[in-house]
């Protein structure tokens, strides 16, 4: 949100954020998210059938911000990745 570099550039640094944040989630749960909703603050562009590889649920255009939304039940899930000895040593 509030993007202030070069105006032809927010579509792509929304896209980019985005997908960003979704591999991120991905790898800490070691599988796909889920998604249940995604918007864009951008028009939708030419391309919007390649947005459902990516995130394969309802997407809303010239949103109010950026956002995708999951289940709230996946911020329960184990991270199959977690290392109590690291977690310890960074705390």
């Amino acid at each position: 949100d509030q993007y202030h570099e070069d105006p032809q550039l927010a579509v792509f640094n929304a896209q980019l954020c985005m997908v960003s944040l979704k591999v991120i989630c991905e790898d800490l749960i070691g599988q796909s998210l889920p998604l249940v909703a995604a918007r864009f603050a951008h028009s939708k562009p030419d391309y919007h059938a390649r947005y459902e590889h990516t995130f394969n649920c309802p997407r809303q255009f010239e949103a109010p911000d950026n956002a995708f939304a999951f289940a709230k039940q996946w911020l329960d899930h184990p991270l199959p990745l977690a290392d109590a000895i690291t977690h310890q040593a960074m705390a």
